[in-house]
């Protein structure tokens, strides 16, 4: 029998006890595995594979809803009709390295072909993609770090994407909304109802 790697699963402390329990390695590979979602190494700049990202999605009848810059590359944000949510970093090893990672989920489950799926649209785009080739902006609109056009850009968002925001106290014209790394930001906008067909 193989040798098992025993991790600490839980602790809860109950009347000033404290209670653990093992679980093998196997076990904590599949949570690792659940959580992380797809990872592949794209040999281009992280500019260059977020444009191959954008048109991997636009391929698949999908769109960068949110896009947020963060220290080492992007994060961004789709979805599909309220089925499933997606998050793809683009994280720059080097100049020319860019490791992508997606993470589609259907609720608490897991959508690893929709991953998959992803991952072999990005490669094929990336071959056609120009080396100097980036982002299109020009369907964005800013998200600023405060409620007023002087606050500082840190994201973009896709105008008529189905997003999560609330509006903000005394600034009717201006909507809160949760960027993919989990920072509140905000743009200006107004909430629209839409009905399922």
């Amino acid at each position: 029998m193989g040798r098992m790697i025993f991790s600490l699963w839980i602790m809860v402390s109950l009347s000033g006890c404290v209670a653990a329990s093992a679980v093998s390695g196997t076990a904590v590979d599949s949570v690792v595995h659940f959580l992380q979602g797809k990872e592949e190494s794209i040999p281009r700049s992280s500019e260059n594979t977020l444009a191959a990202v954008q048109k991997a999605l636009q391929s698949m009848d999908l769109a960068v809803q949110l896009l947020e810059p963060v220290q080492k590359g992007y994060l961004l944000e789709f979805t599909h009709q309220s089925k499933w949510t997606g998050i793809i970093e683009i994280e720059r090893e080097t100049s020319k390295l860019t490791t992508l990672r997606i993470r589609v989920r259907n609720g608490i489950v897991r959508e690893d072909a929709i991953e998959r799926a992803i991952v072999k649209a990005v490669q094929q785009h990336i071959d056609k993609t120009k080396v100097d080739e980036s982002f299109n902006f020009r369907a964005y609109h800013n998200i600023r770090e405060q409620p007023s056009l002087e606050g500082q850009r840190i994201g973009w968002y896709l105008p008529g994407s189905a997003l999560e925001v609330s509006t903000v106290y005394n600034e009717p014209e201006w909507l809160r909304v949760k960027m993919p790394s989990g920072k509140q930001a905000f743009l200006k906008g107004s909430i629209q109802l839409f009905q399922d067909e």
